[in-house]
This record gives structure tokens, sequence and C-alpha cells, in this order.
């Protein structure tokens, strides 16, 4: 699946087999939230970014409304990924029963992130599984210093 804005010329790409893995996950997790990190690696002109993986650590915690994403094994797990030519690309997750457009506390999160020399990831992605009866709805966003950039689905099915 691609996801894409035009006018900003940024696109990331995720495999329908990925989008099927996080769909099960939201639908074991539900009516909790769910979640993780994304890691991919990006185009020779840095504007797409193509997610690879998702991870889940042991050490999330999570309940109806909220999300925390744990850290136990990242740094190990990372560095792995760096010799491999894969990096932290964003963050992933589900809001059950709801949409999928990020929250004020998403957003904040996702600015955190981008602004964080910690993260190493000026650019980070933000995956939102939202939930409408059994249909998983997906939306995608970029966050570039203090702009949120909408991507969307341009598949044609």
């Amino acid at each position: 699946m691609r996801y894409e804005n035009k006018e900003k010329n940024l696109s990331i790409s995720i495999s329908k087999v990925l989008i099927t893995t996080i769909n099960e996950i939201c639908k074991n997790a539900s009516p909790n939230e769910a979640g993780g990190i994304l890691l991919g690696h990006y185009s020779s002109n840095l504007n797409s970014a193509y997610i690879m993986e998702i991870k889940q650590t042991d050490d999330s915690t999570f309940g109806r409304t909220w999300f925390k994403r744990g850290i136990k094994g990242l740094k190990r797990l990372l560095i792995n990924c760096w010799s491999e030519n894969q990096y932290y690309l964003g963050e992933w997750h589900f809001h059950p029963g709801n949409s999928p457009s990020p929250s004020r506390t998403d957003i904040k999160q996702m600015y955190n992130i981008c602004n964080s020399t910690k993260f190493n990831c000026p650019e980070p992605i933000l995956l939102i599984v939202g939930e409408n009866n059994t249909e998983f709805i997906l939306s995608a966003q970029i966050f570039i210093k203090d702009k949120m950039i909408t991507l969307f689905n341009t598949d044609e099915e």
C-alpha cells in the first residue's frame, strides 16, 4: 500500500501483509489500544519511506483509551537494524472503536520524537489504526519540524 502527499512529494509504502499483521494485533488487543515502532529504510532522495517491519515491546502498557510504548530490548534491536540498513521510522498504534485521527497526545508525542536527538528521527511517521465496527482504517502522517503532513492512500483497488 502506498500513502502519499503529492503536494509535498512525500510517500510511505507498507506491504498488505504487514497491514494484515497490524490489523490482527489490533483485533486481538481490542477493546484496548496496542502499538509499537516502525522499521524500514528511505529512498535515495529521502522523499519515500519503506516500512519493512513493525515491532512491539513486552513492557508496553495500555488501556481502553491510552497506550505507552515500552523500551525493553529496543536499543539492541535498533543497533541490529542499523547494521542491516534499516532504521527507526516512527510509531504506530490502535484507536479501538474510534477514528484513526491523531489525538492531541499523539501529536505532542510525535513532535517530541521529531525534536529529540535521542530518537535521531527528525521526520517521524505515525500510523494510526482506527476501528469502525469490524473494519480497520489506517491513517498516515509525517511530522516535519512544526508541521503534521497527512498522507493519503493512493492505491487503486
